[in-house]
């Protein structure tokens, strides 16, 4: 593991899920993802401004013109805003609600493009794996995969709403 890396076993108690059949049993599933990530946040909140810092200057280095949507905030208010979005989501497994819909729509107010919401992505499952280390699961990659794609599908419906009004 690397210099600096959170040790998911011992520092998070990272449990490893069995979830089982979806179709059997969504409301356990959904519960057992939830628990999935709000485990594998245990290792960021461990690494205080480490995660923000690592994950806006990957972002920022591959996809340039997203550092100018993020322009207006200053970096404890970027991070402040990432980590409230991450523990929404991990806490709410990502069900679709207003506030993901007001967050689509502020979105295209700033400017984001759909495509963006892919980059964000691929930038943030990447940090959360190297956050995670070692413990970062198969079943931790899709629990997170699941709800970034579910979420950025509801911000992108809210985008394309306010694009067609």
């Amino acid at each position: 593991m690397g210099a600096g890396r959170c040790n998911a076993a011992r520092d998070c108690a990272c449990p490893r899920f069995d979830t089982g059949s979806e179709a059997s049993a969504p409301g356990r599933v959904r519960f057992a993802r939830t628990q999935i990530l709000s485990e594998s946040l245990r290792c960021i909140v461990r690494r205080g401004g480490e995660f923000g810092d690592a994950f806006y200057e990957t972002l920022f280095e591959r996809h340039p013109h997203m550092a100018e949507r993020f322009g207006q905030l200053d970096r404890s208010g970027q991070h402040a805003a990432l980590w409230a979005a991450l523990t929404t989501v991990a806490n709410t497994g990502a069900r679709p609600s207003a506030l993901v819909k007001r967050m689509g729509e502020s979105h295209a107010a700033d400017g984001v493009q759909p495509a963006d919401y892919r980059y964000f992505i691929a930038v943030l499952m990447e940090t959360l794996s190297n956050f995670v280390g070692d413990e970062f699961t198969s079943a931790m990659a899709g629990a997170w995969s699941e709800v970034l794609n579910d979420v950025s599908a509801a911000m992108i419906g809210a985008h394309q709403a306010v694009a067609r009004s």
